[in-house]
């Protein structure tokens, strides 16, 4: 904990993977020490171009008519994909049907293929696809509509407001870091962050520039933790190995 080694702290693996597994290798807020969110990425409700569904609206609709034959790939069971789903059902009292994938590609190539309905993604990861008209985009989890999707509207705006959340990636360093080092990192990433060309990469993968204090930072993590701690007991998930 010298402040020499740190490492990428993101929700899936600070904050979801440690509440899907039944023994966890590391403790997601004991363990480190978070010095700085660093970009939020926003979540994408998606389907095949070809897809009757036109609206998020016409997907909830459908899977209140026919509970369980509507159905959403993911990157596996646990994954962020998957749980994004579950709050999907959770949200709207409906039952969609899970179908897991060894990774988000194999997923979207069958979404494309239409052989399965809808996959809950990520801009950096649908975002080319959306853009090469293969995919439709249906919501995204952002404050507000997103530049480069004007026309698709926020979860919040479709009635789906505990999807609205974007997923965030910080820095971390391992637990008892001095302060003062802690300190000293978290201002050379702000200012690293002032960079208009750093910014403007970041927003051509789909991600959003958020800078916050390590307590604030801290904050986010605890908070995340805890919601989808909730939601994995709400839906009664079974905890893997």
């Amino acid at each position: 904990a010298d402040g020499y080694t740190l490492v990428m702290m993101v929700e899936s693996s600070h904050a979801v993977n440690p509440n899907v597994y039944a023994r966890p290798a590391y403790d997601p807020v004991k363990d480190f020490t978070p010095v700085t969110n660093i970009a939020n990425v926003p979540g994408v409700m998606v389907v095949s171009a070809s897809s009757p569904y036109q609206t998020a609206q016409q997907v909830i609709e459908a899977a209140r008519k026919s509970p369980g034959k509507l159905n959403y790939g993911s990157s596996g069971n646990g994954g962020l994909s998957h749980l994004s789903g579950a709050l999907f059902g959770d949200t709207t009292h409906t039952r969609i049907t899970h179908v897991p994938y060894k990774g988000l590609g194999p997923a979207l190539n069958d979404l494309m293929a239409r052989q399965i309905d809808v996959v809950f993604d990520n801009m950096p990861s649908s975002g080319a696809l959306i853009a090469g008209k293969q995919l439709r985009a249906l919501a995204v989890s952002s404050p507000s509509r997103l530049p480069q999707l004007p026309e698709v509207p926020t979860y919040a705006e479709v009635g789906l407001k505990p999807m609205n959340d974007m997923s965030w990636y910080g820095l971390g360093a391992p637990a008892h870091l001095d302060p003062a080092v802690r300190a000293r990192l978290s201002e050379a990433m702000k200012k690293t962050l002032q960079n208009p060309e750093l910014v403007k990469t970041i927003e051509q993968q789909g991600a959003v520039v958020d800078f916050q204090t390590p307590q604030q930072f801290a904050a986010t993590v605890a908070r995340s933790n805890q919601a989808w701690a909730r939601l994995i007991q709400d839906i009664g998930f079974e905890k893997l190995n």
